[in-house]
């Protein structure tokens, strides 16, 4: 066998080594072979070595581990063959571990301690590659611990983890770590504290009056604990024991500094003390054998009865249901208070709350509740019982045995003259005798039954009587009782009925709160009811007011009906208005003053548009592009270069309050030093028939114009600056031909409308309406029977059979109706009020 080799020449501390026993041509071997470690120093150790396979191919492990503390060098491990005898090696190099102090690992066993308890530190030590440093006798010590204390062991599940430990001495400290090659100060702190030590000169006070003590009674003291600094000692863990005593049981109280106990012992023996036993573990320190101590007498005394003193703290007399505050004390033979082991019991009362010895006047105290006319408390002690201590008698409020019958309820009908009517008088008992009864009203009767005595009857006068009545109850006591009684006179309604012949009636308006009205000046005993009432009024029964809100428009009668008791009832006709609310319409602006529609190429346009409306609020216009390089902001301010010259149409648009009114104009650009508009199609002008016109075209003053073809309307002209001028006398179209400046052709179209007023809107701004300076009045409407109104539709109506077209912003033509019918129209927001006699601005 030749050529065997280890998988990797060289190794890891605390790994295994693998060696893959195969032949010079790479085969396998089956055969076993064994490992041996060979070299002049310590080259650490082979264990568990075993011949195995590794995925599929066989090989033999060792656990190795080499020297902890040194390097090696000239280790081989060798592989002999058990059936050829070959053998194979392997140089083997390691160098020691070497500690870091900033990989080490310290943890206390708590996070602060107290002075003189013992702290427990658990350290993991690794070297420079994050290894556990597995190194021996590393070295610690302590700052702020006792050093003779200090006690190191190493962990057997981890033989890089150290446990140390150590008796706390100060308030913080230190732990510290050293080794061959290295010096690590301060790898754990921690802190401590002292614990308060209980002040031992203090004393406990016996509750028990005289400090007078019975052998086998029990007695209580108080104490109030401090430390050695006089500070409140306010913890928890302390107990009690007693010398000659035996403890029972230790409360601490609920006081301001929280540091007080009450502690009851048995007494055992003639003397003996108290002792308080700290507890260094926790948060007390200090032990005190004598914080107070009792002598005890074997000759007990009995209860004095004779002498005992029960008293109630309220003065009496006393009722059956009182709450009471009751004192009792308890004396025995020698005059002492007795204050343990002590029952309190009572008959015809009940004890409320447990009773608490005072020891400021030796008094039992606690609180009792009255149960019967006679009461009384005992006392049961271990030297004795007193059986009752103290008795009393008290009232009781609900035994009417002795009381006269009194009256718990008087029911009524109203009493009015010659309407039949009743009273019924009620008492705490039955009757069984009336007499020396007066006062009851004329034509009425009284009458007895059980506990009621009864009035009943018409009476046939009005007016106060004094009722008086004497009676016997089934105790047969004797008692007397008046009161006055009341009959008041016939009311009559006819006379208010009348009364709605002069009330002014409030019109309703639908969706309004109606104003209201009361129908009677009723003096009570009155109930009224109507029929016929608009929609969503009503009247109260009792008060006779209208209230409501109408929601249907109309004329509605209604009856009203009034009653009083022994009376007939009226009625009377009451008509009521309800009107649809009044809607205003929203009025169109209208333009004010319109600037020079004409600029030229490369000149800043100016002017403004101004409109306003009837009630003068602001007017927005629509911006818009009037021209290339021209616009109208919404102000109405013209601005901008013209960059084109030419006759641009626009539309102009403006509005007030969501009403939008449109003006179709044109705007004429010229050329500059032409001072004229080119002519382009479509460009015309509209006048109106015998109105005087006058329109300029131009747009300097220095342009001439010359007519070539075509004629203007009769009665117009134009001059040589293009201002056209005259009052056209014939209706029609007209076209004609200019030449401005003897370069440019331009094409107009002239339309003269009749523009009769009835025939012309109200509104200037309308596209298809030009302007009439002069227009005449309308002629007034007649004065028909019944009246009539001039209107104007602002929404499109079919009037008997005929489509009557308008606009908020063009109204139609003016139309005279039947006054019922326009004020109906204009309520239903169809259209306005037009006023004839006044001019028209078209």
């Amino acid at each position: 066998m030749s050529n065997l080799s280890f998988v990797a020449n060289g190794i890891l501390r605390q790994n295994a080594i693998k060696f893959f026993p195969k032949d010079a041509s790479g085969a396998n071997l089956s055969e076993n072979f064994s490992l041996t470690l060979q070299g002049s120093t310590i080259c650490g150790t082979l264990s568990n070595i075993r011949n195995t396979t590794e995925g599929g191919d066989p090989v033999v492990i060792a656990d190795y581990t080499p020297p902890t503390d040194a390097s090696i060098t000239g280790c081989r491990v060798v592989a002999t063959g058990n059936e050829s005898g070959s053998t194979c090696s392997c140089d083997l190099e390691f160098t020691a571990q070497q500690l870091v102090c900033s990989s080490i690992n310290a943890v206390f066993n708590q996070t602060s301690y107290l002075i003189g308890e013992t702290a427990t530190l658990t350290v993991d030590l690794f070297d420079s590659d994050g290894n556990p440093y597995l190194g021996d006798s590393p070295g610690f010590s302590v700052n702020g611990g006792d050093a003779s204390t200090l006690n190191v062991s190493r962990s057997n599940s981890n033989p890089n983890r150290w446990i140390a430990s150590f008796e706390v001495t100060a308030n913080s400290g230190q732990v510290n770590f050293f080794s061959d090659t290295q010096n690590c100060p301060a790898i754990a702190s921690f802190v401590a504290s002292s614990v308060p030590v209980i002040d031992c000169n203090i004393r406990g006070t016996w509750i028990t009056a005289d400090e007078d003590f019975i052998i086998g009674q029990n007695a209580v003291f108080e104490i109030a604990l401090v430390d050695t600094d006089s500070q409140p000692y306010t913890g928890n863990d302390v107990s009690f024991s007693g010398s000659g005593a035996t403890i029972l049981s230790a409360v601490k109280l609920n006081t301001t500094n929280n540091n007080a106990w009450r502690v009851t012992v048995s007494l055992d023996s003639s003397n003996g003390t108290i002792a308080l036993n700290g507890q260094a573990t926790s948060d007390a320190v200090g032990d005190c054998s004598n914080i107070a101590s009792f002598a005890a007498s074997n000759a007990p005394a009995i209860v004095d009865c004779s002498s005992a003193v029960c008293l109630i703290t309220q003065d009496g007399p006393y009722n059956v249901g009182d709450t009471v505050n009751v004192e009792i004390f308890l004396p025995d033979t020698d005059g002492n208070a007795i204050f343990s082991n002590v029952s309190i019991s009572s008959v015809g009362a009940t004890i409320n709350s447990t009773p608490l010895y005072n020891p400021t006047n030796g008094r039992w105290v606690f609180t009792s509740t009255i149960q019967s006319t006679s009461f009384s408390y005992s006392a049961s002690t271990d030297v004795g019982d007193c059986q009752p201590v103290c008795s009393y008698n008290a009232t009781d409020p609900d035994d009417q045995s002795n009381c006269c019958a009194r009256i718990v309820n008087v029911t009524s009908d109203a009493l009015v003259q010659g309407v039949s009517g009743g009273l019924t008088i009620r008492f705490s008992k039955d009757i069984t005798n009336v007499r020396n009864v007066s006062g009851i009203p004329t034509g009425m009767q009284g009458s007895l039954l059980n506990n009621e005595y009864r009035i009943t009857g018409t009476p046939t006068e009005s007016g106060a009587s004094a009722f008086i009545i004497g009676i016997t109850d089934d105790d047969g006591n004797d008692c007397e009782f008046s009161m006055s009684l009341q009959v008041a006179e016939q009311q009559v309604v006819e006379q208010e009925c009348a009364r709605l012949e002069s009330i002014s009636i409030p019109t309703g308006i639908v969706g309004q709160p109606y104003a209201g009205f009361h129908t009677f000046s009723s003096d009570g005993n009155r109930t009224y009811a109507a029929t016929g009432l608009p929609p969503g009024l009503v009247l109260n029964a009792s008060t006779g007011q209208y209230t409501g809100t109408p929601t249907l428009a109309g004329n509605y009668e209604s009856v009203v009906t009034v009653s009083a008791p022994g009376s007939r009832t009226c009625s009377h006709r009451v008509v009521f208005d309800i009107d649809d609310p009044i809607v205003e319409p929203v009025q169109p602006p209208k333009l004010n003053s319109v600037p020079n529609l004409s600029g030229t190429v490369g000149v800043n346009s100016v002017g403004v548009f101004t409109a306003v409306d009837d009630d003068g609020n602001p007017v927005a216009f629509q911006p818009i592009q009037i021209a290339p390089g021209v616009s109208i902001n919404a102000n109405g301010q013209i601005s901008g270069q013209p960059t084109q010259s030419g006759s641009f149409p626009f539309t102009l648009s403006y509005s007030v309050n969501g009403v939008v009114c449109n003006t179709s104009m044109v705007y004429l650009v010229g050329v500059p030093d032409q001072n004229i508009p080119v002519a382009v199609a479509g460009v015309s002008l509209r006048a109106c028939k015998d109105r005087l016109q006058s329109i300029a075209l131009a747009t300097t003053e220095t342009s001439t114009w010359q007519l070539v073809s075509g004629s203007l309307p009769a009665g117009m002209n134009v001059d040589a600056q293009g201002q056209f001028s005259g009052t056209p006398t014939v209706a029609g179209s007209y076209q004609a031909t200019f030449r401005i400046n003897n370069e440019t052709t331009f094409a107009l179209t002239v339309v003269v409308d009749e523009c009769d007023c009835p025939e012309c809107p109200d509104c200037p701004e309308c596209p298809d309406c030009p302007e009439c300076p002069e227009c005449p009045e309308c002629p007034e409407c007649p004065e028909p029977d019944p009246p009539k109104v001039w209107i104007r539709f602002i929404k499109n109506h079919v009037l008997n059979g005929v489509l009557i077209e308008g606009t908020m912003c063009c109204p139609s033509q003016p139309v005279c109706l039947e006054e019922n019918e326009a004020m109906s129209l204009i309520m239903m927001g169809k259209a306005v009020v037009y006023h004839p006699q006044e001019p028209k601005n078209v």
